[in-house]
């Protein structure tokens, strides 16, 4: 028995960072959204272990993986082993979630492979166990986290938007970016509505945030580089996603996002085209090979 399941990206329309809590986190507000580019894992039943094999030579394949880290929280729940293939296209360390939304799909995997039947509440609070970007992708689609980001609610979501990806060439550490703060960030005054985000068309964004993009921006100035650039191929907002380093802009029409990501790979840049995913429609593709 196997089962095969995609593992989307997303990026974040708005991060901001509200203070630094108790347990020595941080406190924040975002939008995520999902996006159509993908990882793809296929599960297959084993008697017992968690073997995994990848595509990608760097992915880390033994128990420091988010994948062997969501088969062992199952394995209390009853799953047994698996054996998983993992066509890794998500750049690693690069603000996109892949290492979050591959463990979001291990888990949908093994609830369905071993008809566990968790239900999205406890895979929820499972999936935040494992990191704080792993539960928006059990939901999808437009999705607003706060807290440490793993406490989600899913929004109306917005219009299926084109957007171009940008990615450095190199990986951000997020405890990095985040010890890299300043303390005059947080306390300020936050204007920010996110009912009223929420409720714009994906064309008339408001301002997009995000509120690590000039601390990472400060140490890799190809950051803002990248933004101007996007700008300049006619996106209608640019932001770095997460952590970063990736940048994405979000366009008007598909040909224009097409056209952009063309020029940009004609530059020397590592770039594609994809589109934003709502919700009902991650859910129809989540499943299957094809």
């Amino acid at each position: 028995m196997a089962v095969t399941v995609r593992a989307f990206a997303k990026i974040n329309l708005t991060l901001e960072v509200l203070g630094r809590r108790a347990d020595g986190y941080h406190e924040l507000r975002s939008i995520y959204q999902t996006l159509a580019f993908h990882d793809r894992l296929r599960v297959e039943a084993r008697p017992r272990g968690c073997e995994i094999e990848s595509t990608h030579a760097e992915l880390e394949r033994g128990p420091a993986n988010l994948i062997h880290q969501a088969w062992r929280l199952l394995r209390l729940r009853g799953a047994k082993g698996a054996k998983v293939w993992v066509e890794k296209r998500i750049p690693l360390a690069a603000g996109l979630g892949g290492g979050s939304s591959d463990a979001a799909a291990m888990l949908l995997a093994l609830d369905r492979l071993y008809r566990l039947e968790l239900g999205l509440p406890l895979l929820l609070e499972l999936g935040a166990r494992l990191g704080a970007d792993v539960p928006l992708f059990l939901i999808g689609g437009t999705v607003l986290g706060v807290g440490r980001g793993s406490e989600v609610y899913p929004l109306p979501d917005l219009k299926p938007a084109p957007v171009v990806l940008v990615f450095p060439g190199f990986g951000v550490r997020t405890p990095w970016a985040f010890g890299a703060l300043p303390n005059s960030l947080t306390g300020r005054p936050r204007t920010h509505k996110i009912l009223s985000f929420a409720a714009q068309e994906a064309s008339v964004y408001p301002e997009l945030v995000n509120d690590l993009e000039p601390v990472v921006g400060k140490r890799y100035p190809v950051v803002p580089r990248i933004r101007g650039r996007l700008l300049e191929l006619g996106a209608r907002q640019a932001r770095m996603t997460g952590s970063g380093p990736t940048l994405y802009g979000l366009y008007a029409g598909r040909a224009k996002a097409v056209a952009a990501a063309r020029a940009l790979r004609r530059s020397g840049l590592q770039a594609l085209a994809t589109v934003t995913l709502a919700r009902r429609e991650l859910r129809r593709r989540r499943f299957g090979s094809s």
